[in-house]
């Protein structure tokens, strides 16, 4: 079967080829006995008749379509039409060569949607990847939603979560207020006691902390952006009453082993889980879209710490515990081929120093994408 572009060769031919015997050929006859009438005459002979008859026969041939024209035989507009009734048709006759129907029927072009439009070298990837990590506690999984191609390293071993699970906190508050169409910015909580916790954030030095009343709209935002934990503490205590979070994670992540050591627990696979959620957004949940953007204005650390951050979602997690530093991040990375990266760390490097590696593992999966 012929494509798109032979049925373009084929027309252009015939094109060419009309074109070169209507015009082309009888001007090209006019000029040489016009030639031969000259040099007779210059030479002062009698040009006898041969070469008026050709001069003659030249200008009826060049005259022709102009006469057919002129008595009904073909008018501009049928010539048109017959053109492309003929390209239509032995294009149609190309495509469907068992086909006895010669007579003009349209051609309707449906639009082609390309499946998979490229391939990552997947196995060729993870080797990159495995290269980096060496021997050291570092799972990671990757998915690109583009290709439907996907592979981790260690996918489901269960990492302390650290701050990355503040973001299912974030989601299971978004969630219930878009199922229940409540508008995050008027629902207002305040401190207490029980909310305190040190570590990261910026509500903890706040001089307003114990007086200001916060709106759950700001409380998401502080809890993304700065990794608030008093404000993490706070969205809790709301959906206390109303969605436990832990058993909101257990529903997302498909599992009841969720905790360790009284801290959240989560695997790299599971990481792909909950971004994907977010990616795909099926609910068409508004504050998906503010939580994306929430997630592009954090801190510049490991997944994006040698990318453009305009292009990176995230959510960092850290968390020394029994002489180990936990360091993890979840990320969705909107590049030319958008793609999910989550990894996730147990190490006594420093944090810069975790920090950087899972860069450079980052740096490397994203640089392959824009060779593809």
């Amino acid at each position: 079967m012929c494509d798109g572009y032979d049925h373009l060769a084929i027309a252009y031919f015939f094109k060419t080829f009309l074109t070169a015997f209507f015009v082309l050929i009888p001007i090209l006859l006019t000029a040489l006995a016009t030639r031969d009438v000259l040099k007779s005459i210059l030479k002062n002979k009698k040009c006898g008749l041969k070469p008026i008859k050709k001069l003659t026969l030249s200008f009826v041939i060049l005259l022709l379509p102009a006469i057919f024209t002129k008595f009904g035989f073909f008018s501009n507009s049928q010539l048109a039409s017959c053109w492309n009734n003929a390209n239509i048709e032995t294009l149609a006759q190309l495509q469907d060569p068992i086909s006895e129907d010669l007579a003009y029927v349209p051609v309707v072009v449906e639009p082609i949607y390309i499946e998979n439009p490229y391939k990552i070298d997947i196995d060729a990837l993870k080797t990159k990847v495995e290269t980096i990590i060496g021997n050291r506690d570092i799972s990671l999984s990757f998915y690109n939603p583009i290709s439907n191609q996907s592979f981790n390293i260690d996918g489901d071993k269960l990492y302390i979560a650290a701050s990355v699970s503040k973001i299912h906190a974030v989601l299971n508050v978004y969630d219930y207020a878009h199922e229940n169409n409540i508008d995050l910015k008027n629902v207002y909580m305040t401190y207490k006691s029980v909310d305190f916790q040190g570590g990261s954030g910026v509500l903890q030095s706040s001089s307003t902390l114990k007086t200001k009343e916060y709106s759950l709209y700001e409380l998401c935002e502080l809890t993304i952006r700065e990794s608030d934990n008093i404000a993490w503490n706070m969205i809790r205590r709301y959906m206390n009453d109303k969605r436990s979070n832990t058993e909101y994670y257990k529903n997302l992540v498909n599992s009841d082993n969720v905790i360790i050591n009284g801290n959240y627990a989560m695997t790299a696979n599971w990481g792909v889980s909950i971004m994907k959620k977010i990616y795909y957004n099926q609910d068409n949940n508004p504050y998906y879209e503010k939580l994306i953007f929430d997630m592009k204005n954090t801190f510049d650390s490991k997944i994006v710490q040698y990318l453009d951050t305009d292009i990176v979602a995230h959510k960092t997690g850290e968390l020394y515990l029994n002489g180990y530093l936990y360091a993890n991040d979840v990320a969705i990375v909107y590049s030319d081929s958008e793609y999910i990266l989550t990894v996730f760390s147990k190490t006594k490097m420093s944090p810069d120093d975790i920090s950087s590696l899972i860069g450079e593992i980052s740096l490397a999966i994203y640089e392959e994408i824009a060779r593809n």
